[in-house]
């Protein structure tokens, strides 16, 4: 006897719940079985342990031969799993779907098309499977489920939620699928369903297996396999008691609810000739007994199944080709969040143009701010000013004079930060300056031009050239802007928004729509996944480095770019998967969207503060540089100035590349220790 399932006494509970109690049960190979039972009898908890999903607490369990749990690669490509809600990638398409599963087993698109054609959905194919209706994505479900030709299909009430037509409309497809040879395993709580398709079903409830067997052979088991009603008050029910018994009628359950008399016979000739005798049929109703009778007489304290029956053997489906797997599957899942990233226009906002506006912003509130000029007032005729500005050059080029003002005008305008100071002098030569302490920088500018001013005219009165001069010039040349310390800073914040939420999101969602689920009892391994995220991050961040470089270049805001510009690039993948690891750890330890945003943000926002991306660290406290050191963003954006305008070049760079990588790698081995395939 070939049997596809057998499972011997397996256990599982959560918590104070026992959820699956003591469950044995087996399945021929091609055989059509069902779970039945009310919402919460443990139908979908046994269907898990079947699959792989769930570790039963006690037990054992083999699916054609093989142990489903630990997860079991050469078990998986043998699977067809159709979870009770459909788990897809979002913004995609049902063609996409198909096409993004089958890439999971080495099944080429033209073989995904036909599957679609297949379940009726060729006129929908380009249609995104958020709009499907519950019908059309059930269809899709298990068209994923049977794309790569599986030998063994489990369903998990996949007609919940359809209308009538959409119901039958399915059972003929799975009809169609166990007919192919195909062991098909179905759990549902539509009695009807169950005695329409299934070759053999096990009644459940409170997570035991209360019968096992035909559904015919269940129902004739039943003591009254006849229910007969007529309408209320065409007989009393003494009456027909009376009537009955003296015709030598076999019958039970006599009752009269006010609306129809009621009763249950093996033998319903003798009733109906009583009723007829009695000319009492109006309202009648005969019906044989169901599944439903057969679920309401069990008793509740559980009887043996019965044995599997001998099935011919389904063939086994050609392997895909060896190796082949991880390059489709990567191409698949490359392409499924590509495409997401692409049709998601407030991913695309926040990824690439928000950081864009603030280079944008910044960079014209910036322009021409790499000089220091200084707005002063000269009050009424300062001659040292005069000669030093007849004189030109020196000190007073990074000086703006103002005149014709009072002094009290000027000084109003020095306190509201109109100007940076006034200058006014005393007949005695004494020259006084007015400033606010408000910007200190400016402050100390305006006193260091003043004393410089004072100094060179009080040599020159006296007629004595100096003995030292000072020659000073910043290290920079005349081509420096600040967007070159703008474009780094704010590079770096934009590839780490980018590449912290698409890992973390994608984890997050993906678990709550059991797409990981789904991936599990896929022969895809979670290192294809993650390389697949990591792939498009890189791309994403490569595509947000382009862009900024491109309009930083632009001439109204300058950049120059030095020789060894290039670094920026394997610097920037370098700091995405650094970046991806922080977001691999958020979406491992979050369990909704929302707390992956707040986690996220909590992470993004003072790394960037701290790490130099809108405030240069230059002049921050020393405690304040150490914390910024244990952040991965300040070796994005040190090293990127350094090479983008400063002319450095790979001692620059690799240093930060290696730290970049082992800070990845620590991040990973974290994720790695709280990742999980379910929420549950």
């Amino acid at each position: 006897m070939s049997e596809a399932i057998t499972a011997d006494g397996i256990r599982k509970r959560y918590g104070d719940v026992q959820a699956v109690d003591g469950v044995s049960l087996s399945v021929a190979t091609g055989e059509f079985y069902g779970l039945l039972g009310p919402n919460g009898a443990g139908k979908t908890t046994t269907l898990e342990i079947l699959e792989g999903i769930r570790e039963a607490d006690e037990g054992r369990v083999e699916i054609l031969g093989l142990a489903p749990w630990p997860r079991n690669p050469k078990l998986l490509p043998r699977m067809g799993v159709q979870f009770q809600a459909s788990a897809f990638f979002a913004k995609l398409t049902a063609r996409e779907t198909i096409r993004t599963f089958a890439s999971f087993y080495g099944i080429g698109a033209r073989a995904a098309d036909a599957m679609l054609e297949r379940v009726g959905l060729t006129e929908s194919a380009a249609v995104l499977t958020t709009k499907m209706s519950g019908g059309q994505a059930q269809r899709l479900s298990i068209a994923c489920a049977l794309v790569h030709d599986p030998e063994l299909v489990f369903l998990d009430e996949p007609t919940t939620g359809l209308d009538p037509q959409a119901r039958r409309n399915l059972w003929d497809l799975l009809r169609d699928i166990n007919g192919e040879g195909r062991t098909v395993v179905l759990t549902t709580h539509y009695l009807d369903e169950a005695e329409v398709l299934c070759d053999r079903v096990s009644v459940m409830d409170h997570g035991k297996v209360l019968k096992t067997g035909a559904p015919a052979a269940l129902v004739r088991e039943i003591d009254d396999t006849v229910r007969v009603r007529i309408e209320s008050g065409l007989l009393s029910r003494d009456r027909a008691r009376e009537l009955l018994t003296a015709a030598g009628a076999v019958f039970s359950g006599l009752e009269d609810d006010g609306v129809t008399l009621a009763l249950s016979t093996v033998e319903p000739g003798p009733v109906l000739s009583v009723l007829a005798e009695q000319n009492a049929l109006r309202g009648l109703e005969v019906r044989g007994a169901t599944l439903e009778d057969v679920f309401l007489q069990l008793d509740r304290t559980g009887v043996p199944g019965m044995t599997a029956t001998e099935r011919p053997a389904a063939p086994a489906p050609a392997p895909a080709p060896e190796g082949e797997e991880k390059a489709n599957a990567f191409v698949g899942l490359s392409r499924v969040m590509l495409l997401g990233f692409v049709r998601d226009k407030g991913t695309l906002f926040f990824t690439l143009a928000l950081p864009l506006m603030f280079l944008l912003l910044f960079g014209v509130l910036y322009k021409g701010g790499g000089s220091t000029h200084v707005k002063v007032a000269e009050v009424g005729q300062v001659k040292v000013l005069d000669d030093a500005r007849a004189q030109a050059g020196g000190a007073l080029d990074a000086l703006e004079i103002t005149t014709g003002l009072s002094e009290e005008d000027a000084l109003t305008k020095v306190k509201k930060g109109d100007l940076d100071g006034l200058v006014l002098q005393k007949p005695d030569g004494t020259l006084v300056l007015r400033f606010s302490q408000a910007d200190q920088v400016k402050s100390g500018t305006v006193q260091g031009i003043v004393n410089s001013v004072v100094q060179n005219a009080n040599q020159a009165a006296a007629n004595v050239t100096p003995k030292y001069a000072l020659d000073a010039a910043k290290v920079e040349d005349d081509s420096t802007k600040p967007i070159q310390y703008l474009t780094p800073g704010l590079l770096a914040y934009a590839v780490a928004m980018g590449a912290v939420y698409g890992a973390s999101f994608t984890l997050v969602t993906w678990r709550k729509s059991r797409v990981l689920r789904r991936l599990r009892l896929a022969p895809i391994s979670a290192g294809t996944i993650v390389g697949a995220r990591v792939l498009v991050s890189v791309l994403v961040a490569l595509a947000q480095t382009a862009l900024f470089l491109m309009v930083a270049q632009l001439d109204y805001f300058g950049l120059k770019l030095t020789g060894n510009w290039w670094l920026v690039v394997p610097l920037v993948v370098c700091a995405t998967v650094a970046f991806m690891s922080i977001g691999l750890v958020t979406g491992s330890l979050a369990k909704t969207e929302e707390s992956a945003n707040g986690m996220n943000q909590l992470i993004i926002l003072p790394m960037s503060f701290l790490g130099g991306a809108f405030i240069p660290l230059d002049f921050a406290p020393n405690w304040l540089q150490d914390v910024s050191r244990a952040l991965p963003l300040r070796y994005l954006i040190v090293p990127a100035k350094s090479v983008l305008s400063q002319g450095g070049g790979l001692a620059e760079a690799l240093p930060a590349m290696g730290i970049l990588l082992g800070f990845t790698a620590v991040l990973c081995a974290v994720a790695w220790r709280f990742f999980n395939w379910d929420d549950a």
